[in-house]
């Protein structure tokens, strides 16, 4: 992603302003109005993902601002967070502004703020998908849900479903087809769960290099399915170093790399998962120099659907924006990629290079 997600923030209050900025800087663009009016303005004229109003700015107030938005057909659907103080908590709960909204009672917290703005964007993410062509849109709302139920499995201790998320991507397997690709990766880089966006990026690119090397029908589906699990032990890795605002320091990183170790538990719960995805998900941080993780596998030992996992996986991970640093540029990212001929299989990488520069007479 190349830019954040932009977040109008209006109030007057300095202090609660820079106690916003500060909370949501690393996740989201946040663009600071000190009053209404030209907050009103800007919301007629820029796109936002969602607006946090301090019930107390001035010179109207939180809750007369926001009836003032009813005015702006694209403010609808966004998601509002009103915030305010302890004693004003009865009067909006009995306000009648016709208004959708949510609010937080100062002093804010910071995870209470971030869960509610990242709800809201990538629900207002999610709806505009419905403009999308069928299958595109398809693609996205069906792997988005059964992504979503099958963490809730998992966090339950149950066996993941299997066969609903290996049907949740033939959709990816029939836009790769028929060459409807076009829309998707612009389409969910603005979601807020940073898994599933990378997981689907994965399972896009991983479907796009597996079609350009010839292969169709199930072992696309295979691709895409590997693509889609093959980080779903990450939701069992400590959520803030999953999601920590920083590179990871070494002994983080070693628990970060237990993610493998989760997913193959994962798998043995269920009792139909096929080799390729496994070989995907289990294999993909696998280097051809013996250098990768978690066993160390070298050359032969590592078939092709790990060797394109790896390369997918390093573009994916190198171009993602991260609450850490910025996307990287794709020519970058590939210059990078280039130089390692030890752990990648450069005639996988040239073919690659190849159908992303194909795709830039189409950009995303």
């Amino acid at each position: 992603m190349a830019n954040l997600t932009p977040i109008a923030a209006i109030g007057s209050n300095l202090e609660l302003n820079a106690q916003v900025q500060s909370i949501l800087a690393t996740f989201f663009e946040v663009r600071i109005f000190t009053d209404t009016d030209r907050a009103i303005d800007a919301l007629q004229q820029e796109a936002f993902y969602a607006i946090i109003v301090d019930n107390n700015v001035k010179p109207t107030g939180g809750l007369p601002f926001l009836e003032r938005t009813k005015k702006i057909p694209s403010i609808e659907s966004i998601p509002k967070i009103l915030l305010i103080e302890p004693h004003s908590k009865k009067l909006v709960e009995e306000s009648d502004f016709g208004i959708d909204f949510e609010y937080l009672v100062n002093p804010i917290k910071r995870d209470q703020l971030l869960g509610k703005v990242s709800s809201g964007v990538n629900s207002g993410v999610e709806k505009s998908w419905e403009k999308l062509p069928t299958v595109q849109r398809k693609v996205l709302t069906e792997t988005v849900g059964i992504f979503r139920d099958t963490f809730k499995v998992m966090n339950e201790g149950g066996a993941i479903p299997v066969k609903e998320i290996e049907q949740s991507c033939s959709p990816l397997v029939e836009a790769v087809e028929n060459d409807q690709v076009l829309g998707l990766l612009g389409a969910v880089q603005q979601h807020d769960d940073y898994t599933y966006v990378h997981s689907l990026r994965v399972a896009i690119y991983l479907s796009l290099l597996g079609h350009a090397v010839g292969m169709k029908g199930d072992e696309l589906l295979t691709l895409s399915s590997g693509g889609l699990m093959h980080d779903l032990g990450k939701g069992l890795v400590p959520q803030d170093i999953l999601n920590k605002p920083a590179r990871l320091e070494e002994a983080e990183f070693e628990i970060m790399k237990t993610h493998v170790d989760h997913t193959k538990a994962i798998f043995g719960k269920a009792n139909d998962i096929t080799i390729g995805v496994e070989i995907i998900a289990l294999q993909h941080h696998e280097k051809l120099d013996g250098s990768g993780y978690p066993l160390g596998l070298k050359g032969s030992e590592l078939n092709i659907l790990a060797r394109m996992g790896s390369i997918v996986d390093i573009y994916s991970a190198l171009t993602d924006r991260r609450v850490y640093k910025p996307a990287m540029d794709p020519d970058k990212a590939l210059g990078i990629m280039s130089e390692m001929s030890d752990g990648l299989d450069m005639g996988l990488l040239n073919t690659f290079k190849e159908f992303l520069k194909d795709a830039t007479s189409n950009p995303e």
